[in-house]
């Protein structure tokens, strides 16, 4: 295919041209301005000399003829100076009146001094006068501007001269031999890549290469190269055709202009049944796909292609046997200078997935069923815990505040009465009523956290901390170092997280009742890459052997008659860190204390 280029053309040798003359100029311009700058301070120079001269020898004369008033004298005087080259005009001053002047005043291109007059009168210089000499600058800016005429006259001949010939050269060298090279480019064929590339040049004797032989020598090895990559993209093309022909997937394309198909893979013999040829028939597929498919697979394609997108679709086809297929058709769009003119793609047999979706879409409706019936049998059943719960708080409180409050008739009124055996039984019946109705109060309490609904908020567990330990203090005697980190804040439900804190708090009070020098730590550390806080002590601690008991209800380590509890503390604890999602784990040794490690997920 022959191309051609539209335009004017706008040849490298006259952009060369172009560039030697812009380029010459600008340096005449420049070492010209030099120079004419250089010549204007010289003539300036030389009207200072003059100057000077006029300082030297005659100011000197001429004050003498100003103290004497020999105003003809100092008229000659002038006349003489003013013959000097440049001096345009002159006059002298005494006491602010114009003694005499000689020549005419300019207002424009001149230099102007002026000089003290000075006579010596009893020993000292008196001022008599001054002298005002004006220089002309006319034959200075006439000289220079003969000069630039001379200087681009000159430069400009010998600019011109020299781009002509640099343009011959150029042209007789390098370009007649790139047209060469493009005119065998454009004539070169894929099928003649053997046809030598041969300028019209003298052959160098000393087989020095320039860089012509170096472009022609290239040229020849890019045929080369070019005949071995069209051979191995003949044989890549027949086994990528080969290697597409062997999947189940069908490549197909199709031309824009037509609506027809001009290829179709033999897959869809096996996929779909129909002959190759059938394809190829105007509207054959549109026929084949199912009615309620029609219109958005069309519609989608249409669009598609108008707004130039690449696109995917799923729709369903008859077989020549009358079955029904999923196929999943993947679509690029071809372009020829920048306008859609084909497509291909794939059409991928998707009918065992689709089924399976579809199989799995009736589970997934099942499920949702099911979980909607599970989650109304919750819901009932947290009724009941509620009436439960409800039921324990008033139902099972009132025998257990009467059986705690006539114990406590019989020992104040009847106590005399009683020996030490009916006052223990006493003691004990009292005692257990006290703590069957903290057990009760703890149950209550881990019904609520597992109902509650999560209040997340920014708090501050050194605050926390800091009250609880305040509440314990003030209920107690002991005298306890408690360290506190400052200013840990996290996100979470205030409220829950006040149990986490009341819970280990006690408990470490607890646990160091029996300790000398009793310690309590609160802080943030990091453990297995992760963020947690921790509560530690140096009481008895426990054995990390009963540490899977230590988070379940009513599980005790240690005696209830040495300390005090119900049991279910920890259990509580546990329920409201998995509530935020976090992790609770304890570290302990028997008489070495314990350390609660503690996160809430929601951080």
């Amino acid at each position: 295919m022959k191309l051609s280029l539209t335009g004017k053309r706008h040849s490298i040798a006259r952009r060369l041209l172009v560039a030697v003359v812009l380029m010459s100029t600008a340096i005449t311009i420049l070492t010209s301005a030099y120079q004419l700058y250089a010549n204007y301070m010289r003539y300036i120079d030389q009207i200072e000399v003059r100057f000077t001269e006029i300082e030297k020898i005659h100011v000197k004369n001429l004050s003498k003829r100003l103290w004497t008033a020999d105003i003809e004298a100092l008229k000659t005087n002038l006349e003489e100076i003013s013959i000097l080259p440049d001096i345009q005009y002159m006059d002298i001053y005494e006491n602010g009146t114009l003694v005499a002047s000689i020549g005419t005043r300019q207002t424009k291109n001149t230099i102007t001094k002026t000089f003290p007059m000075t006579y010596q009168h009893k020993g000292k210089q008196v001022q008599i006068g001054t002298l005002v000499v004006q220089a002309t600058l006319d034959n200075a800016y006439h000289q220079v501007t003969e000069q630039i005429i001379d200087i681009v006259s000159s430069n400009a001949i010998k600019t011109f001269i020299l781009a002509g010939f640099i343009l011959f050269i150029f042209n007789h060298l390098i370009t007649r031999h790139l047209e060469t090279m493009a005119n065998f480019a454009e004539k070169l064929d894929i099928t003649r890549l053997d046809q030598q590339l041969v300028l019209d040049r003298k052959i160098n004797p000393k087989k020095e290469h320039d860089e012509l032989e170096i472009l022609v020598t290239a040229f020849t090895a890019m045929q080369k190269n070019l005949a071995i990559s069209i051979e191995s993209l003949q044989k890549s093309e027949a086994h990528y055709r080969q290697l597409v022909e062997s999947t189940t997937a069908i490549p197909w394309e199709l031309d824009l202009s037509t609506r027809l198909f001009t290829y179709v893979g033999p897959q869809a013999v096996s996929v779909l049944g129909y002959p190759i040829n059938d394809w190829y028939q105007e509207d054959f597929w549109k026929k084949h796909i199912h009615p309620d498919d029609v219109e958005s697979v069309v519609g989608i394609m249409t669009q598609a292609t108008k707004d130039k997108l690449d696109h995917n679709f799923i729709y369903r086809m008859f077989t020549a046997d009358k079955r029904q297929v999923w196929i999943h058709n993947d679509v690029k769009i071809i372009f020829k200078n920048s306008k859609p003119v084909g497509l291909h793609g794939y059409m991928f047999d998707i009918t065992e997935q689709k089924l399976n979706e579809i199989e799995l879409e009736k589970y997934r409706d099942n499920l949702e069923r099911l979980i909607t019936e599970r989650t109304t049998e919750l819901l009932a059943a947290n009724k009941e815990l509620e009436a439960f719960s409800y039921s324990v708080s008033h139902d099972l409180r009132a025998p257990l505040r009467g059986i705690d409050g006539f114990s406590q008739i019989l020992l104040e009124d009847y106590h005399d009465s009683l020996d030490e055996t009916g006052l223990d039984h006493l003691y004990r019946i009292k005692k257990s009523a006290q703590v069957m109705g903290q057990i009760i109060n703890d149950l209550l309490l881990l019904s609520r956290v597992t109902r509650q609904e999560l209040q997340l908020k920014a708090i501050n567990l050194s605050l926390l901390i800091h009250k609880s330990a305040n509440r314990l203090q003030e209920n107690s005697e002991r005298n306890i170092t408690i360290s506190i980190e400052d200013n840990i804040t996290t996100w979470a439900d205030e409220n829950l997280v006040s149990i986490i804190i009341e819970n280990l708090m006690s408990n470490a009070w607890k646990y160091t009742s029996k300790t000398d020098r009793a310690n309590i730590k609160f802080g943030q550390t990091v453990k297995n890459n992760k963020p947690y806080f921790y509560i530690k002590d140096n009481g008895i601690g426990f054995n990390m052997e009963f540490i899977d008991k230590i988070f379940q209800p009513f599980q005790r380590l240690h005696n209830a008659s040495e300390f005090e509890g119900t049991g279910i503390g920890l259990a509580t604890v546990a329920r409201v860190v998995h509530k935020h999602g976090g992790e609770i784990f304890a570290e302990s040794e028997p008489g070495k204390g314990a350390i609660f490690y503690f996160s809430l997920g929601y951080n």
